[in-house]
Formats: structure tokens, sequence, C-alpha cells
């Protein structure tokens, strides 16, 4: 399940609620997974996104429907992360 997340991570900027979906799990499910990730070396912790005037409104991630006040995290992928998805 990492290696599946990280791909998508890899990609690009996807908001939470998609992301779960995508992978069959719930947002907290995800939000879980994403800190035990962060925990172990996988992802990296980046800054927020950057708030753009028109929906979605932050530029990093497609689908995205937060107010400028609760902007997601990003999250980086790691060297760790990076062997892991290329093994």
């Amino acid at each position: 399940m990492f290696k599946d997340i990280l791909l998508k991570l890899a990609v690009g900027g996807v908001a939470v609620p998609m992301l779960a979906a995508e992978l069959g799990l719930s947002p907290d499910q995800l939000r879980e997974r994403l800190r035990m990730m962060e925990h172990m070396g996988y992802i990296a912790g980046g800054a927020a996104c950057t708030p753009v005037d028109t929906p979605p409104l932050c530029a990093c991630c497609s689908g995205c429907i937060c107010s400028s006040q609760e902007l997601p995290a990003r999250y980086l992928l790691t060297d760790k992360g990076r062997r892991l998805i290329r093994s």
C-alpha cells in the first residue's frame, strides 16, 4: 500500500479525499498512513499549498476545494521513498 501511495504522490498533487477514494481508503486511514510514511522517512512534509484566486483554491493539487484558511500540507518524496518506487 505504501508503494501505491508513493506512486500517486510522485505523479503530482492530489487532494486527500480523492487519493483516498482511488486507493479504497477513508481520508482518515490515508492520513494515518501518510503520518506513518513520514515517520518512516518515505515522505517529508513540505510547505502548504499556495492559494490562488479561482477554484481549485490551491495550485498544488487537483480537485482541492479547500478554503484559503485551510490549505492542505504537501508531501514530498524523500530519497528513501523514491528508491521504494523504483524497486
